[in-house]
């Protein structure tokens, strides 16, 4: 897949993993008409811009790199397109893991020694789904694409002939 292609599926990914976080961690506004002061509240639009930001900036830097690295690791290496599917799978799986633990790392405290293993856990399953969703869109955008160019080369052909 070209790199045109990685972005486009990326902003996908980032619009729809940002879509699914706004939905589901947005404050009500019956809870937000009742504020004490060590409370605060999120809309759905606000939390739709600070997710997208964000997601859309890790996908870019660090999952499009790391979805390259895949495809040539893994580039004529599977007999089998179910074994291939699923070696995928495990590693861009891998992979959401991995780039989620370097970002949960910048969550240290001051002293560096102390880590919220929550909060580890809570961004790896986040890279996790990220990075699933990425592949299967990914995937999706790809099958799409060659209908669409294999269509429109027949639809050319028949007006030529």
């Amino acid at each position: 897949m070209k790199l045109s292609n990685r972005l486009i599926v990326s902003f996908i990914s980032s619009f729809l993993f940002s879509l699914f976080i706004a939905l589901i961690f947005r404050s009500p506004t019956n809870e937000q008409l009742e504020p004490s002061p060590f409370s605060f509240f999120f809309t759905f639009s606000e939390l739709f811009i600070i997710s997208i930001k964000i997601l859309t900036t890790v996908y870019i830097l660090l999952g499009i790199p790391w979805s390259f690295l895949i495809d040539h690791l893994t580039k004529n290496k599977s007999k089998s397109p179910l074994n291939g599917y699923l070696f995928k799978v495990v590693v861009y799986t891998t992979g959401g893991f991995l780039i989620s633990i370097i970002l949960s790392l910048l969550y240290l405290d001051e002293s560096g020694f102390h880590v919220e293993w929550d909060i580890v856990l809570s961004f790896m399953a986040i890279g996790g789904l990220n990075a699933l969703l990425f592949y299967h869109i990914s995937i999706v955008f790809d099958v799409g694409l060659q209908i669409y160019l294999r269509k429109r080369r027949y639809n050319i052909h028949k007006i030529k002939g």
